[in-house]
C-alpha cells in the first residue's frame, strides 16, 4: 500500500480566570493500521476583551457625538422587552452614583442629547424608547418590525486595532 494516513483531531478549550486552556488530541493511523496518539496542551491569555455590548456602546457614543458612553451603557442595561427605558427619580439617582455625575440635572442633559441625536425617543415623562436601529431587546421579528427604514452600521478594524465607523444614519444624525 502506498500511504494511507488518517489523522483525527479533537480540540477542547476552556476559560478559567484570565487563562485559556487548550488541549488537542491527535490520533494518527498509518497505512499498516498502527495507531498513535499524542496530546498537546497549551495555556495562553484570553486577552482583555471588553464585553460585546461595551464595544458597540463605545462606537455608538462616538458616532452620535455623545460626551461619554458610560451613562449610555447604564441606560441600556435598563431596556425592557418593549424597547423602553423607564426612569424615575430613584433610578436616576442610582445611575448618577454609578457614573459619577454630581446631579440628576447632568443626567437629564445627557438624556436630552440622546433624544436630540436620535438615540432615544421621549415617549412620556420618564419613558424613553431606544432607537430600534441601534438597540433591541425581545424577539427578532418584533425588533425587525420596529425598524421603519433599512439601516446598517459597519465597523471595520485594521491590523493596528483602529476603527472606522460608517452608518446609513450617520449623515442624517451627525451631519446636522
Amino acid at each position: 500500500m502506498s500511504g494511507l494516513f488518517i489523522r483525527k483531531k479533537a480540540l477542547t478549550e476552556s476559560l478559567r480566570g484570565a487563562k485559556q486552556y487548550k488541549e488537542e488530541v491527535l490520533t494518527e493511523i498509518n497505512h499498516e493500521g498502527k495507531t498513535s496518539t499524542r496530546t498537546i496542551n497549551t495555556v495562553g491569555n484570553k486577552g482583555n476583551e471588553p464585553p460585546f455590548i461595551k464595544l458597540f456602546i463605545d462606537d455608538i457614543a462616538r458616532m452620535y457625538q455623545l460626551p461619554s458612553e458610560t451613562p449610555l451603557l447604564e441606560l441600556i442595561r435598563l431596556l425592557n422587552w418593549d424597547n423602553q427605558i423607564i426612569l424615575n427619580s430613584a433610578i436616576k439617582r442610582q445611575i448618577i452614583s454609578r457614573v459619577g455625575y454630581k446631579s440628576v440635572a447632568v443626567l437629564n442633559n445627557y438624556l436630552s442629547k440622546c433624544v436630540s441625536k436620535g438615540v432615544f425617543r421621549l415617549i412620556d415623562t420618564g419613558i424613553y424608547e431606544a432607537n430600534p436601529e441601534l438597540f433591541g431587546r425581545g424577539s427578532w421579528p418584533e425588533i425587525k418590525n420596529k425598524r421603519l427604514d433599512e439601516f446598517w452600521l459597519k465597523i471595520n478594524y485594521d491590523e493596528m486595532g483602529n476603527k472606522t465607523i460608517s452608518s446609513s444614519l450617520a449623515n442624517k444624525i451627525i451631519g446636522e
